[in-house]
């Protein structure tokens, strides 16, 4: 990157790192309760070391899946279109040569992700979301595939908003093994001590492993219309972090990490998710828990009472077992020491704290989605309104920060690997598109829009029967289009406006044509009954 020193990125990124300090012991711990195999947050875990040590009920882990299974499920399934592609130009989309195009641009782009790995790295990307608020998904251009997802762990990533608090850099601090790099970069570029692995052919020193940083930064000047990677919008740069030699350099014509945020504070740069919100609720249920397993180990195995004096030999306590004891005082024996253990309350308890625990993860509004058996699309609405309320700012990030850019990469990397057809002419001029989605999660959001549609001329039509002029408020044919969009309509059963401007011009000149014919019959019968008065008249004259 002309201009810029590694020392500068690899200075930039300690920066960061330093910042991000206090949210790597809020992750670790949130991760212990809720996904403890990524709890090796800013510290090193061995592989294969036993990680749910602290947990003793599931729920959250639990809630955390079905959270993102629903997202999954709801947003992106693999069995249903569940986005669109128009242009941002409303009366091109009215042609049928723009709209065969996008379909089947469209048709390609969801051919593609789900012949890759998509659905393994987006529902990983999805519970990273649950648990920790932030989540980066990794898209290249496959070696086999046409894509290639990667869903990079909280622990590798670094990031840094703009002025528009936009993501625009993204740093990764990831180890690779001499091999790896070998494969990735080639021999040619390794640093010294590198080589030397390599050029050894050991096993051991394949393996080795080397720390190398990422780092994908904006360019101040830039030439979007050229190929060069050096005049691309992004810039891009691997170091061997120990030694700070350059292993590549080029460019993207879009940031290939996508960084989400399930929500966020205004003043933070990474998100906060369900599992860090519900943190306190976890913790007390996983003390409950624990609690309760004690007391009800008390009930079933009570501890035993046992004489000071006359008990012969070591006291037994397995099934079964025999213990002697001398006989000199009346029921001088030993017996069990009963505690008054109130499990229900501590039962009762737990599940209140499951409730909000689920409540946090939106469990409940998926499992509302879910159970659709014998109910119209108003009546899902009614049921999970609220529900879709508080989930709508999260779903709208989401699709603004994860899946969108996501597919505009897509579009791109299809493109250039000749994937999908030729653009119409109409687009030549004005090739500019935007994404819109037709998910079950997406529609069931549109349809609040109608429901408060349907309310509003409820309450406007009483009105309507006093004073007509109050419907002239409404954009009618806005409202019909708007519906037809939102119950996911195909757009070739409407007609294109120039097509209903004119059905209407043909039915007012009918109708002003009638209007004549009308206006004139009482002319006509009126002449007409002049002319057969007059004719007895002329009759008797004559």
């Amino acid at each position: 990157m002309p201009g810029v020193k590694v020392e500068d990125i690899v200075s930039r990124y300690e920066a960061l790192q330093s910042q991000r300090r206090n949210w790597e012991n809020l992750w670790r711990d949130t991760a212990n309760y809720v996904l403890a195999r990524k709890n090796n947050i800013g510290t090193y875990v061995s592989p294969g070391t036993q990680r749910r040590v602290q947990i003793f009920d599931s729920t959250a882990c639990r809630a955390n899946e079905k959270l993102a299974a629903g997202l999954f499920g709801y947003m992106c399934p693999p069995n249903e279109v569940w986005f669109k592609l128009r242009s941002v130009h409303r009366q091109l989309n009215q042609i049928p040569e723009v709209q065969t195009y996008f379909e089947l641009v469209g048709r390609a782009i969801m051919e593609a992700l789900y012949l890759s790995n998509f659905i393994l790295e987006i529902h990983e990307t999805f519970l990273d979301l649950g648990a920790f608020g932030t989540a980066c998904l990794y898209l290249e251009e496959g070696m086999k595939m046409p894509l290639n997802f990667r869903t990079v762990h909280i622990n590798e990533f670094f990031i840094s908003e703009n002025t528009d608090g936009k993501i625009d850099s993204v740093f990764r601090y990831f180890d690779l093994s001499t091999r790896q790099i070998a494969e990735k970069f080639g021999v040619e570029v390794m640093s010294d001590d590198q080589k030397k692995c390599f050029e050894s052919k050991k096993g051991d020193q394949l393996e080795k492993r080397f720390t190398i940083l990422h780092a994908v930064l904006p360019r101040r000047d830039y030439d979007s219309s050229s190929q060069l990677s050096s005049e691309m919008p992004y810039a891009s740069l691997y170091i061997d972090y120990q030694s700070k030699k350059v292993l590549r350099e080029s460019g993207y014509m879009e940031c290939p990490y996508m960084v989400s945020r399930f929500t966020k504070s205004s003043d933070e740069v990474y998100g906060r998710g369900p599992g860090i919100n519900a943190i306190a609720e976890i913790k007390l249920l996983n003390k409950m828990k624990k609690t309760v397993l004690v007391a009800a180990e008390k009930a079933v195995d009570p501890p035993i009472l046992v004489p000071d004096d006359g008990v012969v030999g070591p006291f037994r306590t397995t099934p079964g077992a025999l213990n002697y004891w001398r006989a000199n005082g009346y029921n001088n024996k030993p017996e069990p020491w009963r505690f008054d253990v109130n499990l229900p309350i501590g039962l009762e308890m737990m599940n209140q704290e499951k409730d909000e625990i689920d409540k946090s993860f939106y469990v409940d509004l998926f499992e509302q989605l879910a159970d659709r058996r014998n109910m119209t699309a108003t009546e899902v609405v009614e049921r999970v309104r609220e529900k879709l309320i508080l989930i709508a700012p999260a779903i709208g990030r989401l699709q603004s920060e994860l899946l969108s850019p996501m597919i505009h990469r897509s579009f791109r990397l299809l493109g250039e690997g000749r994937a999908l057809p030729p653009m119409p002419q109409a687009l030549a001029d004005y090739p500019q598109y935007e994404v819109f989605y037709i998910s079950k999660l997406a529609m069931a959001m549109k349809l609040l829009d109608i429901d408060a549609t349907l309310d509003t001329f409820q309450t406007v039509m009483p009105l309507a029967q006093i004073d007509q002029g109050i419907m002239d408020v409404f954009n009618v044919d806005q409202i019909v289009r708007g519906t037809a969009e939102r119950n996911n309509m195909p757009p070739e059963f409407l007609r294109p406006p120039d097509e209903v401007a004119a059905i209407r011009q043909q039915r007012a000149e009918m109708q002003m044509a009638q209007m004549a014919v009308q206006a004139a019959e009482p002319v006509a019968n009126a002449a007409k009954t002049a002319k057969e008065a007059m004719q007895p008249a002329e009759a008797q004259a004559g």
